[in-house]
């Protein structure tokens, strides 16, 4: 008897539930259904009557969570109550203010509708975190939770970037080839979710402000994924606790702090108002924390690549995301004193060996960062290196683009830098690397730092140098007796890491070389940044064929979440065995 009714409790809970999604499809699409410009397909009141049963719900909710204990909604604490109400009031009060401003009285049902269903979105990102911080390490449950969370967001981006209030009109695909142009919203959405960038539309000039929006927002849930999945692979190894929350909140400070250094850099054709110049600050700021090379200009940075805020601002912020928050953190706070016991116990010889890579992480980025520019400076500077073959250079290399070798002195090599540092992270367009604008030695260094990427806990794609330095500091580090079954196990899995990350880099330049007409420099840089996260590209993005465009998404969805998966898998062996 006691069964049959929390079974039919349970069925009742899954009813509400399957009706309350029910309603927010069909809000959300009422607000979503117009095209690009010009009036709504829907008339205005049918909209705002489609809206309201969401919003009636939304309201009933909160008011139920103050009513006494026997109808009061289970949970939710009474401080939780009044901080939920006085939510509804700014977001009530916020849609007032938008309607007086832009005079169209159906945003009053939009806002709110936007907030309930944005509220509703980051609560489930917020349970997938907590179930990856509960889930046991283990291949099968990290697979799976990893894979739902990318596979949801770009398909529901797709779904977003599809829709015609998303493009404007004079992209062609949007109205005589519909399917080409849902595949290319799905290449759009997935690399901003995979925090890589590369895309065949221009931002700019192709989506709407809603559209750019989305792609705003699918950067930070791809950053988000990354750190969570990131963080619980280096807890075991990190000097001091170091939290998801603390360091979400930490990435969007440093954000804003960058944009608010990049809001006087921007000209006025490119952002005539003070909403269009916050915007593009934020923007750029998140692609470059965020190692997304993407921009809102179809040349990226190159007429701002003369300017030295822009150079330092963008620079320290890739530089930030490439090494990560966490081992910041992790320098700066105090060392937790739990975490600096000796190797007494098995697996600690292991543990203590790998808790040193945190400060192996600066060097290497600062070795890697000077390395590279003075390659990338010396190879394309006229004359220094003798025979340096470019290739055949194409007649027009894009608007605005000017190539290392034709720069002067003081440009070129701010610029080496930031390609230098840009390569192991974004990838952010500004500097040309089509075929014949870059030294086969240039070629060497991008291709190489694309794969190496960045840390663990950072935002960066790539092998990552955390299982690059673990390998030779596991090789090097003389552990304990007892110590060395755990130790070739970990060696075997970072091992396994790194080959699969050359696997699937040759698989997605193959697939290139087997789908798609184009040069072999084309192929292999456009291969290589699509599976190690970077936005670099040749322009060959706009025009590959449908078995190039779907295998392209699946090695972009696979490069960003299989080392973060191996190296869970390896924290999770070390944590049983200590």
């Amino acid at each position: 008897m006691e069964a049959g009714r929390v079974d039919s409790s349970e069925r009742s809970l899954n009813a509400r539930a399957a009706v309350r999604w029910v309603v927010a499809l069909i809000a959300v699409a009422a607000a979503l259904a117009r095209p690009p410009e010009g009036p709504a397909w829907l008339p205005a009141w049918v909209e705002v009557v489609l809206q309201a049963p969401l919003i009636v719900l939304w309201l009933a909710s909160i008011a139920d969570s103050f009513g006494p204990p026997p109808f009061a909604s289970p949970g939710v604490p009474r401080r939780t109550a009044f901080f939920d109400a006085f939510l509804a009031i700014l977001v009530v009060a916020a849609a007032l203010v938008v309607v007086r401003l832009t005079n169209r009285w159906t945003l009053i049902a939009a806002v709110p509708t936007c907030y309930i269903v944005g509220t509703r979105l980051l609560e489930a990102v917020v349970r997938w975190a907590g179930a990856i911080e509960r889930a046991e390490l283990t291949l099968r449950n990290l697979s799976r939770l990893a894979s739902a969370y990318w596979l949801t967001a770009a398909l529901v981006g797709t779904i977003l970037l599809s829709l015609p209030v998303a493009t404007i009109s004079a992209v062609p695909d949007y109205r005589h080839n519909f399917w080409r142009h849902v595949v290319q919203a799905g290449h759009t959405a997935t690399s901003a979710v995979c925090l890589v960038g590369s895309g065949p539309f221009s931002l700019a000039t192709d989506f709407t402000a809603f559209g750019r929006f989305v792609v705003y927002a699918l950067m930070h849930v791809g950053a988000f994924g990354s750190l969570v999945l990131g963080m619980r692979a280096l807890r075991l190894f990190l000097p001091t606790a170091v939290t998801v929350p603390r360091v979400a909140i930490l990435a969007l400070l440093v954000e804003i702090a960058g944009a608010a250094a990049l809001l006087d850099v921007w000209r006025a054709a490119d952002a005539p108002t003070i909403t269009a110049r916050i915007g593009w600050s934020l923007f750029h700021a998140s692609a470059a924390l965020y190692s997304c090379g993407m921009s809102l200009r179809a040349d990226g940075l190159a007429t701002y690549l003369g300017n030295g805020r822009l150079f330092s601002v963008v620079t320290g912020l890739m530089i930030v995301g490439s090494i990560g928050l966490p081992a910041m953190l992790a320098i700066v706070l105090p060392r937790s004193r739990w975490r600096d016991t000796g190797a007494s116990r098995s697996g600690n010889a292991t543990i203590a060996a790998l808790r040193g890579l945190i400060n192996v992480e600066f060097a290497v980025a600062f070795w890697l960062l000077i390395v590279g520019a003075a390659v990338l400076f010396l190879c394309e500077t006229p004359g220094a290196v003798p025979m340096m073959s470019r290739g055949e250079r194409p007649l027009d290399v894009g608007a605005n683009l000017v190539p290392l070798s034709e720069m002067p002195a003081g440009t070129r090599w701010r610029a080496a830098v930031l390609m230098s540092a840009n390569s192991r992270s974004g990838g952010m367009p500004g500097i040309p690397v089509v075929e014949g604008t870059v030294s086969w030695a240039g070629r060497i260094v991008l291709c190489l730092w694309m794969f190496i990427g960045g840390a663990v806990g950072s935002f960066a794609g790539g092998v990552r140098t955390t299982t690059l330095a673990a390998l030779a500091r596991l090789w090097l580090y003389p552990g304990a007796d007892f110590d060395v079954a755990l130790r070739r196990g970990t060696l075997r899995g970072l091992l396994r890491v790194a080959l699969i990350m050359v696997l699937l880099t040759g698989v997605s330049v193959a697939a290139l070389w087997s789908f798609q007409d184009a040069s072999a420099w084309e192929r292999i840089l456009d291969g290589i940044a699509g599976t190690a996260g970077s936005g670099w590209s040749t322009g060959l993005a706009p025009h590959l064929t449908w078995a190039a465009r779907c295998s392209m998404i699946v090695v972009m969805l696979a490069g960003r979440w299989i080392p973060l998966v191996g190296w869970c898998v390896i924290a999770g062996r070390l944590e049983r065995a200590a």
